[in-house]
């Protein structure tokens, strides 16, 4: 992860205006990148990313593929929705 802050620092100093994450569904993850932003002088805004719950199977296949950390109660949440992407 150091090289990934370092390499954002490099783009921020060249000029770019704010941060736009990856979507995420765990806070406290996000609150650690942007406490590890901070603390590489990175003072720019930091906006989170959202993707929306869709339905089930596109939440399981996105969050894998990125590799998302999810919180057992979004988890839990999600799976009680079942087949229906309505609730």
């Amino acid at each position: 992860r150091g090289a990934e802050i370092a390499h954002l620092k490099r783009k921020v100093d060249a000029g770019a205006d704010f941060i736009l994450t990856q979507f995420f569904y765990d806070a406290a993850v996000f609150r650690r990148y942007v406490g590890a932003c901070r603390d590489a002088g990175i003072t720019c805004p930091i906006i989170p990313g959202i993707m929306p719950v869709q339905s089930r199977q596109t939440f399981r296949r996105m969050t894998e593929y990125c590799q998302s950390s999810v919180p057992p109660e979004v988890a839990a949440a999600v799976e009680a929705m079942g087949g229906d992407d309505e609730a």
